[in-house]
């Protein structure tokens, strides 16, 4: 019992010094972790600012602003550029409202009144021709009064009575007294008199002439603001590989404006094959240019150039033309000016006259009438004819040039053609029925015995008028339900129509000695390689 007493003595004994030892050794580092905190004197330092460099911060402001001004410049130049195609890509899902084209209708004869005004007109003229021609005669006698004094002056002698009355014996010598005082003239005085009054009068002569080219140069320049510069480009390959660039000029006419696009008409052969056409309008202002529409039978063919890509100046600058009439007797004879390219040449202008009209060109589905001048041409022109009144009378058409006149200057009547340009220039395609006709007179109508109607010469093959029946010798007179009584006529009422459309046609056809009547229905077709 005294033992296990003493045992648990010890035992508390180790365990209490294992425990004053662990105190003490807590207390050792405890000491040691204060010392250490407490002793941070080498942590503390001062931290200098940099001291500022004021060159290399100039170097660097200048860098910034040089690159500042660059961006800018870099950005304004690649807005120009991307502006018109950015704002054509953005708008072309727009709305714009598209307003129909629509040529106002011509009288086709002069008026009775406006041959009096005319006829008045030319009394004036002639009436000051005349005074201009007596003015020099009154300036010599104004420098030489010694003509109008004195013996040789052909006046009444002192002793004949007063009142104006001539004794008898006097009066064959007051009758002769001009003859007799201009024999009495010096012969020198009478020759020279002769070149003043010869003089002056091939002065008046040049200063008309003078007036009446200085009017026509204001006249053409007026109407340069309708006429446009049509540029044709295309690349072609040749055998080495290399890009070869070709360009091709023609002279193009502004028709109207449809509130989204420019219109102008200009000959579809000489850009059907250009990958690119720019048009440049009188001032220099170029823009990209699409086609609207073509009429095959003419080559005529219709622009058109957004109006948001042309600047305000040029819109106000330019000026769209009136269209004059090319029918009746009243052309032949008459001056006109060829303007645009009559030379092949843009900007080349032509004077002269017309010396026939009303040529019928014989084209399908048309009624064409030409106009031929005295101008000597060039077989690639293009341009318009106009008269003195600054309006259009015809369009430049290189395909009716005969053999026996070389490049005479040609032109179709405008009266013939205001409908087709009419239709092209609002998007609608030209029908196609595939008939060729001719005119014929009342009188040779009746000697023959033809009924009245649209004679038709010739078919065109694989055409719509093939595929329906219709033969050459047929005579049309109901289009659709409508009499036709001319081949004229039958024109007319097919521009009326659109390709696809079906039309009821009734015609008389010769059997024999008699003409049966007959009804085909027709579907119209579209103009063989017409624009897509």
């Amino acid at each position: 019992m005294t033992d296990q007493n003493q045992g648990k003595d010890r035992e508390n004994e180790q365990n209490k010094d294992a425990k004053e030892e662990a105190r003490l050794h807590r207390q050792e580092e405890d000491k040691i972790v204060s010392s250490t905190l407490a002793d941070t004197d080498f942590l503390k330092e001062k931290i200098k600012e940099r001291p500022v460099n004021k060159r290399r911060l100039l170097r660097r402001t200048l860098i910034t602003v040089g690159l500042a001004v660059l961006f800018g410049l870099v950005a304004c130049t690649t807005f120009a550029l991307l502006q018109p195609v950015l704002s054509s890509f953005l708008t072309k899902n727009e709305e714009v409202e598209v307003l129909p084209v629509q040529f106002p209708e011509e009288t086709s004869e002069l008026n009775p009144q406006d041959m009096v005004v005319d006829e008045q007109q030319l009394q004036i003229i002639r009436r000051e021709a005349a005074e201009t021609e007596s003015q020099p005669t009154e300036d010599i006698a104004e420098h030489h009064p010694e003509e109008n004094s004195g013996e040789g002056s052909g006046s009444v002698p002192e002793h004949q009575p007063q009142g104006g009355e001539a004794s008898p014996e006097n009066s064959d010598s007051a009758g002769a007294g001009v003859p007799e005082g201009n024999a009495g003239e010096p012969e020198e005085e009478t020759e020279e008199t002769e070149e003043l009054s010869a003089m002056a009068a091939a002065s008046a002569e040049l200063a008309d002439y003078k007036n009446v080219y200085g009017s026509l140069k204001k006249l053409t320049d007026e109407f340069s603001k309708s006429l446009v510069t049509v540029t044709a480009t295309s690349e072609d390959d040749s055998w080495i590989n290399v890009s070869l660039k070709n360009e091709n000029q023609t002279s193009g006419l502004l028709l109207a404006e449809n509130g989204r696009d420019l219109l102008i008409l200009v000959n579809y052969d000489d850009i059907k094959r250009a990958d690119r056409v720019l048009v440049a309008f009188n001032g220099g202002n170029e823009c990209e240019a699409a086609v609207v529409e073509a009429d095959m039978e003419t080559g005529y063919a219709v622009l058109a150039v957004s109006k948001s890509l042309v600047d305000t100046m040029t819109l106000n600058r330019i000026a769209f033309p009136t269209l004059g009439s090319s029918v009746g007797h009243s052309l032949v004879g008459q001056p006109v000016v060829a303007l645009g390219a009559p030379t092949g040449i843009c900007g080349s202008v032509y004077y002269g006259m017309v010396i026939s009209q009303n040529e019928p060109l014989g084209m399908t589905d048309s009624d064409y009438r030409l106009l031929r001048t005295d101008i000597y041409g060039s077989g690639k022109a293009s341009g318009v004819l106009i008269n003195l009144d600054g309006q259009v009378i015809g369009i430049m058409y290189g395909g009716a040039q005969n053999q026996g006149m070389g490049n005479q200057l040609c032109a179709i009547g405008i009266s013939s053609l205001r409908k087709t340009i009419e239709k092209i220039s609002n998007d609608q395609n030209m029908p196609y029925l595939g008939v060729n006709g001719v005119e014929l007179s009342s009188a040779l109508r009746a000697e023959y015995g033809l009924p009245s109607g649209a004679v038709i010469t010739s078919i065109e093959m694989d055409s719509p008028a093939m595929a329906a029946g219709i033969q050459s010798g047929d005579i049309i007179n109901e289009f659709n339900g409508e009499d036709v009584a001319s081949f004229a006529g039958l024109v007319s009422k097919l521009l009326q129509t659109s390709d696809g459309d079906e039309i009821e046609i009734t015609l008389n056809r010769q059997q024999g000695e008699e003409y049966s009547v007959m009804k085909v229905t027709v579907t119209l077709g579209t103009q063989p390689g017409a624009p897509e």
